[in-house]
Order: structure tokens, then C-alpha cells, then sequence
């Protein structure tokens, strides 16, 4: 599929600006390791800064827009500042405060850059497509290499020079259905080769959440194509995912197998539990969060508004921790949000007719509520920005 090029320098800048995440996150995930703090975090605050100060430039603020913005972030530093008060706030915490702000603000940004026309859904598809090739890059060369981080004990999974492998896999979700709707629409040599190897780095870091979550759009769209389209296409598509299949299956075979020995292993550890082995005993950290929040000095406000990022209250299952750190107000806004996100987006869907479109946006909305590591992390939360005005703003037959 050919991608319209956007025609303004600031498109290019911003582009580019975003296709450096994934070298950027690198260099953050070895910085980090050797003791010299975090840069990721302040190299994607200069992105949102690039597009507040664009933005302002030429006068496309727009108020309402500013005013929803200011209100939450109003409530969560409403909500922190109470709990800081009265003691009940780490500096650990503070920082996922930070991390939630900054992307809803840049989600803002960006939502206000299409609507003024100083970039188009075809520029955010661009970034997410320019980005898929960057990250293979960064995160495959290392590997062929034979150098970077392993993500589990025993020499399970590799995810090469990034530092959070929750954040990085719900990255490479992103990226993967980016590039499989870009496939489905026309199949050219290089989104192929693309595909695959975004599908090898979901296989390589060894996640359950994104072996699954790329095998699994695999298959709905491999049905879809079966189902729907002309035999000459069913044949081509056999073709590709058979030659898939036989160049990754020995490390697709051994990521499975992986993830069983897991399977097994935590199986074990928490007495034979079916949902609490597949949640990762996170149901276990919701239960003691709620046994802290009714014992605590002051359960009703923190039911209400939350406990301001307290330390001990982390679930991570973004809509749970939504609902702890922010209380019953802050869970219902992130609802919104999601429902908000697929109405609005219903438009462009039912225009594409793609399925792998929606169930792009199933799982990585799934991925947000049973693994978290989404709104409330910078990295993950910076992708989820970006496919949310994805699906918000493009639509091929626009």
C-alpha cells in the first residue's frame, strides 16, 4: 500500500521526531541499566513541547479543547495533592502521575494537529509505518548480533537494548496491526517482509500477551481473506503465511514452548489457580489493594478520588489501577475514553471494512486492561496516543 507523503516541513519533523522513539527507548534502556537516570521520558516531553509550541505559533489552541485537557489534570493533581498531604504518597508513584499527564496531553496535541489540518491521518499512519521499520531495526540488529537483554529468567525471550518489556510488547502490538491492515489492504513484497518482522520481535520477546496478540490477528486475518476474498488472493495469502509459518516456525515453536514452561511454572506457584496463573497473580495484587483502600484512614474519599498513586496499590490492569489511583471518577473516565475511542472510530472502521482494523483495536484496548503498562507508562502510553488518532483520523476511503 502507497502512503500519501505529507507536504509541510513540521509533517516531516514530526514524523521523524516519532520514528526516533525506538532508538531513543534503546539508548534509555542502556542508560538506565548503567546507573545515569532515564532520558526517554524528557525526549518525548520535547516531542509534545515541538507540537504545543507549533500549535501556539500559529494560533490553533483551541480553547474547549485546552479546558477538558486543564480539567484533568486538574483532578489528578487534585487527587495526589490531598493524598500527598496526608502522607500517603511515594515518590516511586509520582512518576506514573507524570507518565499520565504527559500522554494525556499529547494525545490532546496531536487529536488538535489533525483537526487544524496541520497534519492528517495519513501523516499519523506514516509515522506508526515509518516507525514499524525503525523498531524492527533497533530491536533485530541487536539480535543477530548476539547482544542485548533477556526478559525472563533461564534465558526466556529477548527484547535487545529496551528496559520494559510490557511497555515494549504492547509497542510492538501496536506496530504489528499497523502493518497487517497496511498488508490486508494491498499486498506488496515489503509490507510483507514488514509484517514479518514484526511478527519476529513479538515472537523473539516472548510475552504471552504479544505472542498471542500477534498470532491471533494472524488468524483473523487469514479467515477474513478466506472467507471474503477472490481464490487468486486466498492463494496469495496461503502462499505468505506458509512461507511465514516455515521461516519462523522453529523460534515461533520454541516461543510457545516457552510460554508453556511459564504457564506450568506459575501454575504451580499459585496453587493450581487457572485465572489467577493467566493474570499473573495480578487478581492476587487487586484483592490486597482493596484490603489497603478499606482499611485505610480515609476509604470513602479514596474510593471517590483515589489514593493519589500510592505505592502499595499497583494491580497493573490499567482500568483497576485507573480505578486506585484515581477512584470511581477516574475509572469511569477511562470507560469513557474507551467508548468514546470506539464510537467515534466506528465511522472510519465500518469505511475500511477491514477486520483486522477492529481487532486491532480489541486487542490493544484487551492489553490495556488485563496487562496494563499503557496509560500509565510513557512509552506504551506514546504508541497508544498515536493508534488512537490512527484510528480516530484515517480512513483509506476518506
Amino acid at each position: 500500500m502507497k502512503i500519501r507523503r505529507p507536504r509541510t516541513r513540521y509533517c516531516d519533523i514530526v514524523v521523524l521526531l516519532f520514528a526516533l522513539l525506538p532508538i531513543v527507548d534503546s539508548v534509555n534502556g542502556v542508560m538506565v541499566r548503567s546507573g545515569f537516570g532515564s532520558v526517554g521520558i524528557l525526549y518525548k516531553a520535547m516531542i509534545a513541547l515541538f507540537l504545543f509550541t507549533y500549535l501556539a505559533v500559529h494560533g490553533a489552541l483551541k480553547r474547549k479543547g485546552l479546558g477538558c485537557v486543564l480539567l484533568a489534570v486538574l483532578y489528578i493533581l487534585f487527587s495526589y495533592g490531598v493524598n500527598h498531604r496526608i502522607g500517603e504518597v511515594s515518590q516511586v508513584q509520582t512518576g506514573a502521575m507524570v507518565k499520565v499527564i504527559f500522554n494525556i496531553v499529547l494525545f490532546a496535541l496531536l487529536m488538535r494537529s489533525v483537526s487544524c489540518g496541520l497534519i492528517s491521518g495519513d501523516t499519523i499512519f506514516q509515522i506508526l509505518d515509518t516507525t514499524a521499520w525503525v523498531f524492527a531495526a533497533a530491536f533485530l540488529i541487536p539480535y543477530v548480533l548476539g547482544v542485548g537483554y533477556g526478559v525472563y529468567a533461564g534465558g526466556i525471550g529477548y527484547k535487545a537494548f529496551f528496559y520494559s518489556q510490557n511497555e515494549i510488547s504492547f509497542a510492538i502490538i501496536v506496530l504489528f496491526y499497523t502493518v497487517l491492515y497496511k498488508v490486508s489492504l494491498k499486498m506488496e513484497i515489503l509490507s510483507v517482509i514488514q509484517l514479518l518482522l514484526m511478527l519476529l520481535c513479538g515472537v523473539l520477546i516472548n510475552t504471552k500477551s504479544c505472542v498471542f496478540g500477534c498470532l491471533a490477528g494472524m488468524g483473523v486475518w487469514i479467515l477474513h481473506i478466506l472467507w471474503k476474498e477472490k481464490l487468486r488472493y486466498k492463494i496469495m495469502v496461503t502462499a505468505a503465511a506458509a512461507l511465514g509459518t516455515a521461516v519462523l516456525w522453529k523460534k515461533l515453536a520454541k516461543a510457545i514452548g516457552n510460554i508453556i514452561v511459564r504457564f506450568n511454572a506459575l501454575d504451580k506457584k499459585y496453587g493450581s489457580s487457572l485465572l489467577t496463573t493467566i493474570l499473573s497473580a495480578r487478581n492476587v495484587k487487586a484483592e490486597k489493594a482493596y484490603t489497603e483502600l478499606i482499611d485505610s484512614r480515609f476509604p470513602v474519599f479514596k474510593t471517590l478520588f483515589g489514593n493519589g498513586f500510592h505505592t502499595g496499590y499497583s494491580v497493573e490492569m490499567d482500568l483497576v489501577d485507573a480505578f486506585f489511583y484515581l477512584g470511581i471518577l477516574g475509572a469511569i473516565a477511562v470507560v469513557f475514553f474507551w467508548v468514546i475511542l470506539a464510537v467515534k472510530s466506528s465511522g472510519n472502521l465500518r469505511r475500511d471494512g477491514v477486520s483486522v482494523r477492529l481487532f486491532g483495536l480489541l486487542v490493544a484496548l484487551f492489553f490495556s486492561f488485563c496487562t496494563g503498562h499503557v496509560i500509565f507508562m510513557a512509552t506504551s502510553g506514546c504508541y497508544f496516543a498515536l493508534f488512537c488518532c490512527f484510528y480516530l483520523t484515517y480512513s483509506r476511503k476518506q
